[in-house]
């Protein structure tokens, strides 16, 4: 990855873009521009369900009334879905991703923290009716964040951490987990805001 600096803003087509969204918007674009770098916009329209028809048109307008003009072309994630599945495929085939038939009962029932059940004893039925998850194998690595510098987490700081995290929901839909970060990458973004 290169060292110039790549921003973006990512709002959600679900509603009108609302004060805080302005704001966060503002904040990127003037972090992205006063280091001379791009400022990329993403509709995360990945879960259509809730998207409302003509707001995306609604929130290009909105800011380009206030002088925030983005850098190349908008990628919408509802076009992305070939990429998604792409990567997801391969995460399946080496194994690094699994099968899930939890429901959100059954999980409620391990005190609300998936416990890797579908991870330790596969699934071997009908695959339709599934979640994918990621296996979550890695420790937690230091960051810096650009406000209160190097971050250390805590590996032992909470059971969330550990939680294989779904990838793709068991309606077929991908999850945020898995699309944001292949976006960020594809985009090559590497300050967010």
């Amino acid at each position: 990855m290169h060292n110039h600096y790549v921003g973006r803003f990512a709002p959600s087509p679900s509603g009108q873009l609302h004060f805080g969204s302005l704001v966060t918007a503002v904040a990127s674009y003037l972090d992205a521009k006063s280091h001379n770098g791009k400022w990329l916009l993403r509709m995360e329209d990945i879960d259509e369900p809730r998207c409302i028809k003509g707001v995306d048109k609604d929130i290009l307008t909105t800011l380009e009334a206030h002088g925030l003009y983005w850098d190349g072309d908008v990628i919408y994630q509802s076009q992305q879905h070939a990429r998604y599945q792409a990567v997801l495929d391969d995460l399946l085939t080496q194994q690094k991703a699994y099968f899930c038939t939890c429901t959100r009962k059954q999980i409620k029932a391990m005190g609300g923290v998936y416990n890797g059940h579908c991870r330790t004893e596969p699934v071997h039925s009908n695959t339709q009716d599934c979640a994918v998850r990621l296996k979550v194998d890695t420790q937690l690595e230091a960051f810096d964040d650009v406000l209160m510098g190097k971050v250390m987490p805590s590996n032992s700081s909470s059971d969330l951490i550990a939680e294989d995290v779904v990838l793709k929901r068991r309606d077929g839909l991908f999850s945020y987990n898995l699309v944001v970060i292949l976006d960020d990458v594809f985009q090559q973004v590497n300050h967010v805001i």
